[in-house]
């Protein structure tokens, strides 16, 4: 990769970070142009790579070679594109038929086992479980009891939370909020595990913009951002000048 290829990547990379950033301030033009172009180079990546990648070599090639197998679902796969003929749209029932029950076959016991099994696995730990005896007390024994009679409260207080066959009050509403809290505490660490996921894109990004202001990528950083901050100043006192005339 030559000195031209890594600059004009940074600039690139730079220019459309900030007009994706640019949406901070309001909608923009810069913002619409990066978003669709963000769209269409994944389209088209995508649909580039499964012509070249998967259609070449499982199909062009095993028939080249004399395997005819691979004509049943490249016939199935056609089969959806006569949704776009009226007359011949019923054959693409087959296959939809054919891909929602291969799916669904595939994904239902996978499904099963990794949500439902797994979790009610997670549930029937032994209490206390000693490798070595009874009277072991080590550090990591102790704090495995711990989590198991953690995991035991959690569990069935949280389904007391939900069963409203009975009056909460008493212990078992004394149990039902002690749920509320272990759904709380599940609720934010799914959430913060999702946000902390976003920020680690964020740090992505404005760490190749930290990086792009060097002077060996010709300073794309501070450049682009000066000339976004003036298209953005441009665009809104023109913007303000057509609302004034339109009023």
């Amino acid at each position: 990769m030559n000195e031209f290829t890594v600059i004009l990547g940074a600039w690139v990379s730079a220019g459309l970070t900030l007009c994706i950033f640019s949406f901070l301030y309001e909608d923009n033009p810069l913002f619409k142009m990066a978003e669709h172009l963000y769209i269409g180079v994944t389209i088209g990546y995508s649909l580039t790579s499964l012509i070249f990648n998967s259609m070449g070599p499982n199909i062009y090639t095993p028939i080249m070679a004399g395997n005819f197998m691979p004509l049943l679902p490249t016939l199935l796969g056609l089969g959806f594109l006569t949704r776009f003929f009226p007359k011949f749209a019923w054959m693409s029932r087959i296959s939809f038929a054919f891909v929602m029950g291969y799916s669904s076959g595939l994904s239902i016991p996978t499904t099963i086992t990794s949500q439902f099994l797994k979790q009610l696995e997670g549930t029937v730990y032994p209490l206390v479980t000693r490798k070595t005896g009874l009277l072991d007390f080590s550090r990591a024994a102790v704090g495995h009891d711990i989590s198991v009679f953690i995991l035991v409260a959690a569990l069935l207080t949280v389904l007391i939370y939900f069963f409203f066959s009975v009056e909460h009050r008493g212990p078992i509403k004394a149990a039902s909020k002690v749920g509320i809290y272990f759904i709380m505490i599940y609720l934010g660490a799914a959430f913060g595990t999702t946000v902390m996921g976003r920020f680690s894109l964020l740090y992505g990004r404005i760490f190749d913009l930290y990086t792009y202001r060097q002077a060996q990528y010709h300073y794309a950083t501070p450049v682009l951002l000066a000339a976004v901050i003036f298209f953005l100043v441009v665009y809104n006192l023109k913007y303000k000048k057509k609302a004034a005339e339109a009023d």
